[in-house]
Parts: C-alpha cells; structure tokens; sequence
C-alpha cells in the first residue's frame, strides 16, 4: 500500500512540475515532497546493532576473568595495525642517518 500512496505522490509531483505555476502548486509539492521522505523512512528497516565481528565473543564473555586475561595476552590475538608501518624501527634515527648507511 506504501508503495501505491508512493507511485501516486511522484505522479503527482511530475504534474507539478510541468506546471509550477499553478495555484498553491508550491505548498502541495512541499507537502507531497514530505510525506514522500516519511515514507520512504518508515520503509527502511532499522539496523540494530551491527554483526559482531568476533563470533565466539559470546561464548568468551561467559569465561572466568583469568580465561579472558589469557586470551587477550595471546599473540595469536592481537590485532595488527596494518595502518601506520613503522618507519624507523627502533626509534634512533638511523634510518636515513648518512653516518650509519653502512
């Protein structure tokens, strides 16, 4: 039924259009254009909360605090930052250094 009301309120605004002289075309065009975008908005479903990323973060949460302690200290699941790369690994200046090029 919304999508009828909606076929029904672009036929109408095409009319305006063609005529945007006409008698009180400029309020009936506001008003059919705001009914439109409410029901469009009314049309699209709402996303909840986004997909979790970790699949078993679930399960984990019902772990004892030493468990989850350990699972974060693991290498295995850290996340690497492949953003920024490391430009001068240990932070002396040596890599564009002329007196350590060697």
């Amino acid at each position: 039924m919304k999508a009828d009301r909606r076929k029904q309120i672009k036929k109408r605004l095409r009319e305006i259009a063609r005529n945007p002289n006409a008698p009180g075309a400029a309020e009936e065009a506001q008003r059919l254009t705001a009914e439109y975008k409410r029901l469009q908005s009314a049309e699209r479903t709402p996303a909840a909360e986004p997909a979790p990323a970790d699949p078993d973060a679930e399960a984990i949460a019902t772990w004892p605090p030493e468990l989850r302690a350990r699972l974060q200290r693991s290498s295995f699941n850290r996340v690497v930052d492949r953003g920024s790369s490391v430009h001068d690994p240990g932070g002396w200046d040596t890599l564009n250094d002329p007196r350590r090029s060697r």
